[in-house]
């Protein structure tokens, strides 16, 4: 005869375990699935198993899953939730999604759970030649892990610290300054830098006797993106290549009234780099004569950006 809560051999017709203390008048004289199912969930067993819905799976969703070392339904739950917020363009509808589907998830987790633990329970006899090794299987695989829940927190925002300093310098290397932008390119001398420059993102203009013209120059952003996806926010206008001294650019023009807007775009080893040219009046060619200049100028080095004036 074992005590059911902690798996200990007791004595025939004891009231009390002699290892745990617990109460023992409702104790049975052979183990059946139930209460190796109660071994292998722990304390909360009954609780499990009675409740409705589970706030735990609600409020702490994968952290949960991982908790109840539910390995395959963790990857599971995260792949579903990646496809969604990957597939369905509009966050508060795939946020909604999820939502709802973390509620259903909720509502079945005890059976979910269960149907988890039988399976296991059902290996782990099929694998042990008598019950003191049934019991001891289904305590070590079973329970709860914290260990999981905390390295899966540690590698969370380790991914969020990654992606938030990708995204804010381009890179890694960017965000430590361990190495510089490597597009080169030369200014008309008759441009003017901009007020509004920055450090990722270069302006200029050029405003003569009916003429008016800018450059923008975004250096090392958009990381994660294609050169077609940059230039398809500027304009849903044909996308083309050209050869600019051995680099393939993708570019794009687009031609409103007056206006004519050249954007460039190419990604040169996981960096994104755009151009912008904007032609407003060009009465007296300057402006098409610096773009010429100007796009024939971009190059691209492992030396720092020293940009010259023409």
């Amino acid at each position: 005869m074992y005590c059911s809560k902690c798996g200990c051999k007791i004595k025939e017709h004891a009231k009390f375990c002699e290892n745990c203390g617990n109460q023992l008048k409702y104790e049975k004289t052979s183990i059946t699935d139930q209460d190796l199912e109660a071994f292998y969930i722990g304390d909360n067993y009954q609780q499990i198993k009675n409740t409705k819905f589970s706030l735990p799976t609600f409020f702490l969703g994968t952290y949960y899953f991982l908790y109840r070392k539910m390995w395959l339904y963790t990857f599971i739950w995260i792949l579903l939730k990646f496809l969604i917020m990957t597939f369905i363009k509009k966050t508060t509808l795939s946020i909604l999604i999820i939502f709802i589907l973390s509620f259903i998830i909720s509502i079945l987790f005890p059976k979910i759970y269960f149907h988890f633990i039988n399976k296991k329970i059902t290996k782990i006899k099929q694998k042990t030649t008598n019950l003191q090794d049934s019991l001891d299987k289904c305590k070590k695989e079973g329970g709860v892990s914290v260990v999981a829940v905390i390295l899966y927190f540690v590698a969370y925002v380790c991914i969020l610290l990654f992606i938030f300093f990708y995204y804010l310098f381009g890179s890694l290397d960017a965000a430590f300054n361990m190495t510089p932008s490597e597009l080169n390119y030369e200014i008309p001398n008759y441009f003017i830098a901009s007020d509004t420059t920055t450090k990722e993102r270069l302006e200029y203009y050029y405003v003569g006797n009916q003429d008016f013209c800018t450059i923008s120059i975004d250096k090392n952003i958009y990381p994660l993106m294609s050169e077609e996806q940059y230039l398809n926010i500027k304009g849903n206008n044909p996308i083309q290549s050209v050869n600019i001294h051995g680099i393939t650019w993708k570019y794009m023009e687009n031609i409103e009234d007056s206006q004519t807007t050249y954007y460039y775009a190419v990604n040169y080893k996981n960096k994104l780099y755009g151009i912008r040219y904007t032609i407003y009046q060009d009465s007296h060619n300057l402006c098409t004569t610096g773009y010429n200049k100007f796009i024939q100028s971009l190059t691209f080095s492992n030396t720092n950006n020293n940009f010259d004036y023409i």
